[in-house]
């Protein structure tokens, strides 16, 4: 048997369309308003971050940090909800914005050690070498001329410090002799402080080089500058330029040049121009004109 279709009338229909759009705005308007009250509880001062408590040492200053912090969590977030509430704690942008107008600044962490108080703890980073400008100064390629122990502004330029990372955060303070290797080379755009010097990787891995270098056979890096994405100009403490290729293994370097350096080849240091590794497996000495 087959079932009778129910119709409803016309007028029927529109009652239910009325009581529809009647439960949906009533609950519209009650999540509206519990969000409302919400909100305005939060306005309220037992609900919003009273004290601000970092630990930092050196530069940037405890009141500095603060401050910053203090700005940040001024107003309200779309005029609603206070960015100080207790219920809402900005860490990660919090954080970026520390890093960011800080650049000293390696970390930066953000915590909640009570209601009403956030703990606030940031790790300046560490030199490790510096980059001192686009190009070596002419006076620092004066061939033969013992730079170590002359004021660095004089002879290397105006430095900055590198992190491990190869990141250049501020600007170096003025000391005599070779405290930190210098890399010069073109940075992205004007400033230096707050950029990448060259990929981490490719840092770390010529920042051994100085070590492995000095310890294989003495000759003390002054200055490593890095002339396009094919070419490296090595200075060392003996007067010699070294030109190598980029993308040659560090380790290669360092053997080719302790391998020429024991065959007594170059006996006398003053009388190159500079060494050319470039090309393969060869070393070009290039001797001063006696002209």
């Amino acid at each position: 048997m087959i079932p009778r279709q129910k119709f409803r009338t016309k007028q029927a229909r529109k009652r239910e369309r009325v009581r529809l759009a009647v439960k949906t705005t009533s609950t519209l308007l009650g999540i509206i308003f519990f969000l409302g009250l919400i909100a305005y509880g939060s306005h309220t001062e037992h609900l919003r971050y009273k004290n601000i408590h970092v630990q930092a040492e050196g530069s940037p200053s405890q009141e500095e940090l603060a401050s910053i912090i203090e700005a940040e969590l001024q107003g309200s977030y779309y005029g609603i909800w206070p960015k100080d509430s207790v219920f809402l704690v900005p860490q990660d942008y919090i954080e970026d914005v520390l890093e960011t107008k800080f650049p000293r600044i390696d970390n930066a962490q953000i915590k909640r050690t009570g209601l009403y108080t956030l703990s606030v703890s940031v790790e300046e980073r560490i030199p490790v070498a510096l980059w001192c400008g686009d190009v070596v100064p002419p006076v620092a390629q004066v061939q033969h001329v013992d730079t170590s122990e002359q004021d660095s502004s004089d002879v290397w330029g105006t430095c900055y410090l590198v992190d491990k990372k190869g990141y250049i955060y501020a600007r170096a303070p003025l000391f005599s002799g070779n405290i930190f290797p210098r890399y010069y080379g073109s940075l992205s755009h004007g400033e230096p402080i707050a950029q990448q010097y060259i990929p981490e990787e490719e840092f770390t891995v010529w920042q051994q080089f100085y070590i492995s270098l000095e310890e294989a056979n003495g000759s003390i890096p002054q200055a490593l500058l890095f002339v396009d994405e094919r070419d490296i100009e090595l200075y060392l403490s003996n007067g010699l330029r070294v030109l190598i290729p980029r993308k040659e293994s560090p380790e290669t370097i360092t053997r080719r040049l302790t391998a020429l350096f024991e065959s007594e080849h170059i006996q006398d240091a003053t009388k190159v121009e500079y060494i050319d590794l470039r090309f393969g497996t060869k070393a070009f000495v290039k001797y001063l004109s006696t002209e």
